[in-house]
């Protein structure tokens, strides 16, 4: 464990702030097939009705579906809209 990860993990283990904080790992809350809520990305790759491809620190998040909308959108949270068939994410390799 780099020197960065490790203090990363001493920072986890003696506070209370929640570890996709600490990491700045992206948060998704999905409700039902209709609604996702992407915390803590990095930036909108690709957006269309049927596809929607977001930046993260972990890779590209993409979600496909149908009559995809993006809700609300702000510097580190974006709610996507619509019928929602499947969540992909193509993870960095370091």
């Amino acid at each position: 464990m780099d020197k960065n990860n490790f203090f990363k993990w001493m920072l986890e283990e003696i506070t209370d702030f929640p570890r996709d904080v600490i990491l700045n790992l992206p948060r998704i809350v999905m409700i039902g097939n209709l609604e996702a809520d992407i915390e803590n990305f990095n930036n909108l790759l690709e957006y269309t009705t049927d596809k929607v491809r977001i930046g993260t620190n972990l890779g590209i998040l993409m979600f496909s579906g149908s009559n995809l909308e993006i809700k609300m959108i702000s510097q580190n949270e974006m709610i996507v809209t619509g019928c929602i068939n499947s969540i992909e994410l193509g993870l960095n390799r370091r």
